[in-house]
């Protein structure tokens, strides 16, 4: 048993995400940072199918030797008042007191056990919906919250291991997060879409795994749209107010505001971990794409070699 004294963060297991249910208007869910769950696959392989998502400040036991690897934000790890950090293979024992702190860079953490889970699934996915009240360990859509156990499945322990590791959004200077045009790009005046990518924006106290809402001193004057449309991850509305919203794993299925375009992958996997002014550029789609794929290449690569 993973045995939880201590969540107080907002805190779910994560799988990749839900399949083939668009057309029941469910959402997909799946991990907020699709990259640094990705991290932990990469370093500990089909273990880390399911993934603890969390914002930190953990503390749990297990009843049976087990490996943990935490990856996505920075963050200091206790085991038995020994310190570790991210991107580290750590053995843990019986019983002994696991402390994870809350990130001193970045936001969102990855906990990836060398074991499988007895969880229950909805459609296909461990995850919660807290938006549809369905799914995750309450079949409600709440949160993980201490005391709380979680059973293990044949666990094993692989040996310590430490990377030299740095995720790709610790090391951009202000960056600009790709976006690709679309939807209602094109209905945008060219003043607005100048606009939207000449201005800084923060990071709204609205912010969850539904979506991102960001806040300028320069709202956007966007145009009028009659009709529901489908809703792709990374979508960017801008609603009356002109403050643009960026709709992530949790969204909504459809909806009404305009979207200017879509945040590309990699410019999601930013925007979550990130702090301070953010800003964006245009990209194509075969851009975005291409970008995408390189970073996962190199990931893998240096992961895998331990580099």
């Amino acid at each position: 048993m993973l045995d939880f004294s201590m969540i107080n963060t907002p805190s779910l297991w994560v799988d990749r995400h839900r399949h083939m249910v668009g057309h029941m208007a469910v959402t997909l869910s799946g991990p907020i940072d699709e990259l640094s769950f990705r991290h932990n696959e990469y370093l500990i392989g089909a273990y880390a199918q399911v993934q603890l998502e969390s914002r930190g400040g953990l503390r749990f036991t297990a009843s049976k030797p087990v490996s943990l690897c935490v990856t996505g934000a920075k963050v200091d790890v206790k085991v038995a008042h020994k310190s570790f950090s991210s991107y580290e293979i750590i053995p843990i024992l019986p019983n002994q007191t696991v402390t994870i702190g809350i990130p001193n860079q970045g936001k969102i953490i990855y906990l990836g056990f060398t074991t499988q889970f007895s969880l229950p699934k909805i459609l296909g996915s461990v995850c919660s919906v807290g938006r549809e009240e369905f799914g995750g360990e309450y079949q409600d859509g709440r949160m993980l919250r201490a005391p709380y156990s979680c059973a293990m499945v044949e666990p094993t322990v692989l040996p310590h291991s430490k990377t030299n590791f740095t995720p790709f959004w610790q090391t951009s200077i202000e960056p600009k997060l790709t976006v690709i045009p679309a939807y209602q790009y094109a209905q945008f005046d060219v003043v607005n879409r100048m606009k939207f990518i000449s201005i800084p924006y923060t990071i709204s106290s609205h912010a969850d795994r539904m979506g991102y809402r960001l806040f300028s001193d320069t709202p956007l004057s966007a145009p009028i749209i009659n009709e529901s449309q489908p809703i792709a991850l990374g979508a960017i509305q801008i609603p009356q107010d002109g403050m643009p919203i960026v709709l992530l794993a949790d969204k909504q299925t459809t909806g009404g505001y305009p979207i200017i375009g879509c945040l590309s992958q990699l410019g999601i996997a930013q925007l979550v971990q990130m702090s301070g002014s953010i800003e964006f550029d245009w990209i194509a789609p075969e851009g975005a794409l291409a970008n995408w794929q390189t970073q996962l290449i190199q990931d893998k690569a240096m992961l895998e070699s331990g580099t």
